[in-house]
């Protein structure tokens, strides 16, 4: 998943990206991002059920923080590993 935040940061980069494609629907992009962010609240919710709280986990934060940077079209740096 990294892998494909990475693509689209550098698609990013390279073309504006517009919310909505020529037919006026939305565009690839736009879905994928969308879909990012409705995996991870499922993820949380997940998360939540087995009893844990999603902000204490640092990595789902961070997951979180980059997923809705990205839905929001606001660049996000991760610290590399």
């Amino acid at each position: 998943m990294e892998e494909s935040l990475k693509r689209l940061k550098q698609a990013r980069k390279t073309v504006t990206t517009n919310t909505t494609d020529t037919t006026g629907g939305p565009t690839d992009d736009s879905k994928i991002r969308l879909q990012l962010a409705l995996d991870v609240e499922y993820l949380g919710e997940q998360i939540q059920k087995m009893g844990l709280q999603p902000a204490d986990i640092t990595m789902f934060s961070t997951l979180n923080d980059l997923v809705q940077g990205a839905q929001d079209g606001t660049p996000s740096e991760q610290a590399g590993p």
